[in-house]
């Protein structure tokens, strides 16, 4: 393990260089490399389509327990603000949620305030799962580079132990 993280490092600094040198769009920093992958949060979401189905094994209660976990999780404490029973543990989750992003913000340069975004991020997601299960579920698999994969056997690589 230790060596593979040696490795990982080597060509992270690698690519910072590279990254560095180039006019691709694409920016590095001493720890952060900032790739230009779509344009605007509806082109992210678009780019997902073919990608996130399959990061939850192209398993309809996977997605499901997703979007569950979304709304509970990302969404349910500003929804509470308004009800006056909930909105002090709802303001404490925030606070924590605020710090946080504080606390990472050093690291990436990210406003803490963006916290404030993330049931917007929450609903970005969730259309982003739906929208691939639903197109996944319609073709039967997934076209990538003019090829058509079929979910039947998507689903086998999916749950085949790794080699």
């Amino acid at each position: 393990m230790k060596g593979s993280v040696c490795t990982f490092a080597a060509a992270s600094n690698a690519l910072n260089i590279c990254l560095r040198s180039s006019a691709s769009g694409t920016t590095a920093s001493d720890s952060l490399v900032n790739v230009h992958w779509a344009a605007g949060a509806l082109g992210l979401a678009h780019v997902l389509t073919k990608n996130i189905f399959s990061a939850l094994r192209f398993r309809i209660a996977f997605v499901l327990l997703s979007c569950a976990w979304l709304l509970i999780f990302c969404m349910l404490h500003f929804a509470a603000l308004p009800i006056a029973s909930f909105r002090l543990p709802a303001l404490l989750i925030l606070a924590a949620i605020l710090l946080e992003y504080r606390a990472m913000g050093r690291q990436s340069g990210i406003s803490p305030w963006n916290a404030l975004l993330m049931p917007l991020g929450a609903l970005l997601l969730l259309y982003a799962l739906l929208r691939s299960t639903f197109q996944t579920l319609a073709q039967g698999g997934i076209v990538w580079r003019g090829t058509f994969y079929p979910l039947d056997e998507l689903r086998k690589q999916a749950d085949a132990p790794p080699k």
